[in-house]
C-alpha cells in the first residue's frame, strides 16, 4: 500500500478549495441573474403569469432598457386612472383568451393572455426602444402590457375604444367597422354604457 505524501494532501486541499469557490461563484450569480441584467420582478397578484412548460416567464431578461415593472407601478399616460387601465386590460384578456395565459391562437400566430403576434410585438418594442424576445416573454402579463401601452402610444390612441379596436384591428383598427362588435364585447365587460352614435 503507497503512503500519501504530504504534497498529496496539498493538492487534495487546494481542487477542494478550488470547488468551493466555484459553487460559491455560480450560486451568487443564478441568486443575482434578474437584479444583473434588470428582469422585471415576478408578479404576485390576480394576474400572476405562469407560462406554459418551455416557455419564459417574467423572471427572464428584458433585453431592453426598460422594465415593466416600473412602468406599469401607476396608470399610464392617457389612461384616466390605475383602476381604470386594469378593468380595460382585463377586459381585453378576457376577450381574447378568457384569461388564460397559456392560450394560442390563430394557428399558432397568437400567443398568450392578449393574443400578441410577432408584428404587433416588434412595433410595440420598437416604440419602447427595447427588444424583447418574443417567444419567451409574451406569455407574461407584465410584458404584454407594457408592448400594447407602446404599441397605442405609437398610433395615437385617445381612449379605451380607441386602444381596444387597434388591439384587434391594428393601427387602423379604430376606423374598421370589423372592431365594432370587438369594442362592445370589451366596454360590456368594462361594465360601461354604450357610446351615442
Amino acid at each position: 500500500m503507497r503512503k500519501i505524501q504530504y504534497w498529496d494532501h496539498g493538492a487534495v486541499f487546494l481542487v477542494c478549495v478550488a470547488l468551493v469557490v466555484l459553487i460559491f461563484a455560480l450560486t451568487f450569480v443564478a441568486t443575482h441573474w434578474d437584479q444583473r441584467v434588470g428582469a422585471a420582478p415576478r408578479q404576485r397578484s390576480e394576474d400572476a403569469t405562469s407560462a406554459p412548460a418551455g416557455h419564459g416567464g417574467p423572471n427572464l431578461p428584458d433585453q431592453g432598457r426598460s422594465s415593466p415593472s416600473t412602468a406599469l407601478s401607476a396608470a399610464a399616460p392617457g389612461f384616466p386612472s390605475a383602476s381604470g387601465r386594469r378593468r380595460l386590460f382585463k377586459a381585453i384578456r378576457q376577450v381574447e383568451s378568457g384569461g388564460n395565459d397559456q392560450a394560442v391562437g390563430d394557428n399558432g400566430r397568437s400567443l398568450g393572455a392578449y393574443q400578441i403576434g410577432t408584428a404587433y410585438w416588434r412595433d410595440g418594442c420598437e416604440a419602447g426602444g427595447v427588444q424583447w424576445d418574443y417567444l419567451r416573454l409574451v406569455w407574461s402579463r407584465a410584458h404584454a402590457e407594457q408592448v400594447m401601452e407602446w404599441y397605442w402610444k405609437r398610433y395615437g390612441a385617445k381612449s379605451d375604444e380607441q386602444r381596444a379596436r387597434m388591439h384587434n384591428g391594428g393601427p387602423a383598427g379604430p376606423t374598421r367597422h370589423s372592431t365594432e362588435q370587438y369594442w362592445q364585447r370589451v366596454r360590456n365587460l368594462m361594465g360601461l354604457a354604450p357610446t351615442k352614435e
